[in-house]
């Protein structure tokens, strides 16, 4: 005989397969225009984003740059975030390995625990990986990280990180990413206009 509490076990144990498991990017093979970690981030790269909470409130909003440089398939990406108030909060330095069918890659970085995978197919850029988060006194969490970036028609990137601890979402990080035109300058900081 099944008790409550086994029940409950059990409910909670679906709970964090099912929150652990996600999309493949295989799903999106053959789909246009194609990405790839080497095409889209072949020169400086800048965007808007938000955090929102599991319930979908919008708690912090984000500027962030990515400079990318590549020596054949390895290259380096700084990547620099600021909060709206104008805070650099967030610097991380990727170090990326493509292999030789471009579409495959791994990754570190300084603010991630072991190695990342990546994965392109079609229009989906995908990687999962353990981030350090800052906190409020120096100190980190770290959180289980789902992150695709989906390249639309005019090159924009619409990337969107989901969160979670202990299989539990905790927050969803979404960015409107865009290689600078040719001329354009990186700003640092949250510009409001």
């Amino acid at each position: 005989m099944t008790t409550k509490r086994q029940k409950l076990l059990l409910l909670a144990a679906a709970t964090l397969v099912y929150g652990c498991s996600g999309t493949d990017a295989k799903v999106y093979e053959g789909t246009k225009p194609e990405i790839t970690v080497k095409d889209f981030y072949s020169g400086p790269v800048h965007g808007y984003g938000i955090f929102q909470s599991p319930g979908g409130e919008v708690k912090d909003r984000y500027y962030a740059t990515l400079v990318p440089s590549w020596n054949g398939n390895e290259g380096t990406i700084i990547e620099k975030q600021w909060n709206d108030k104008g805070e650099l909060f967030f610097q991380q330095e990727w170090k990326i390995k493509v292999d030789a069918d471009g579409k495959h890659f791994t990754a570190t970085g300084t603010q991630i625990e072991g190695q990342v995978k990546g994965e392109a197919q079609g229009f989906a850029l995908h990687m999962q990986y353990a981030l350090k988060v800052p906190r409020d006194g120096g100190s980190t969490i770290t959180l289980s990280s789902d992150d695709w970036t989906f390249l639309q028609p005019d090159g924009t990137g619409i990337n969107k990180i989901s969160m979670r601890k202990f299989g539990f979402r905790v927050g969803e990080v979404t960015y409107v990413l865009r290689k600078l035109a040719k001329g354009e300058k990186l700003h640092e900081g949250y510009v409001a206009k």
